[in-house]
Parts: C-alpha cells; structure tokens; sequence
C-alpha cells in the first residue's frame, strides 16, 4: 500500500498540475462562458490537497504499519476519483448526473482524515 500511495499520490499531483495548467490556458474562455471555471477549479483543488494526503500516507506507511492509514489512502484514492472526477466530468462535459457522485467523494475525503486521526491518536506519545 506504500508504494500504491505515493506512485498515486504523485500521479494525481502531476495530473492536477497538469489540469490547472489546461484549465487556465486553454479552457478558461470555454469554462467562464458555461459557467464550470470555479466547479473545474475546485476539483483541482481537492485533487492536489488529497494527491499530498496520498504522499504523506505512503511516508507514513514506510515507518508505520497501520490500517488506519491504509483506510486513509483508499479514503483519499476513492475520493479523488469520486470528487473531482465528477467536478471534471460537470465541468467538461456538462454531465450533470455525475453530481450524484460529488459527495459521495466527500465523504471518502472525510472518511480518509478521519482515518488518518485515529491513527494519530492512537500513537504513543514517544513515537
């Protein structure tokens, strides 16, 4: 799972680096006149912060066996595809349908912290 967290991690990261850039350049015009720049912004946005959510589970994972921040990764993983997947999807393609998925993504992303929380509460205090 630590090796899946931070090749993925650093992928999504690329990926949104990669996405903003598009967004700003080539898209910007299209999206502003539909009305998505912000929705396609914010799953940028998402996608980056739970890309180093990914990254840090996966350094993590490399001093800690833990389930915990193993649930967290796959937290992250689903929410990302989930959240931003469906931002992207409403965004570029006007498929408003995948709304349905936008909080299920959310609450992936919280089931993800949460996981990680735990974790960190469960942690002896000389760790």
């Amino acid at each position: 799972m630590k090796k899946f967290s931070i090749i993925s991690g650093t992928a999504f990261a690329a990926l949104s680096v990669a996405f903003g850039a598009f967004g700003s350049h080539l898209l910007r015009e299209s999206l502003m006149n539909s009305g998505y720049y912000e929705t396609f912004q914010i799953a940028i946005k998402y996608q980056m912060f739970h890309a180093l959510g990914l990254i840090i589970c996966g350094i993590l994972l490399n001093s800690y066996n833990s389930s915990l921040i193993n649930f967290a990764v796959g937290g992250f993983f689903i929410g990302i595809v989930l959240f931003s997947g469906s931002l992207y999807g409403i965004s570029l393609m006007d498929l408003k349908f995948f709304g349905i998925l936008t909080p299920i993504g959310g609450v992936a992303f919280l089931i993800g912290w949460i996981s990680l929380c735990a974790w960190g509460i469960k942690l002896p205090n000389n760790s």
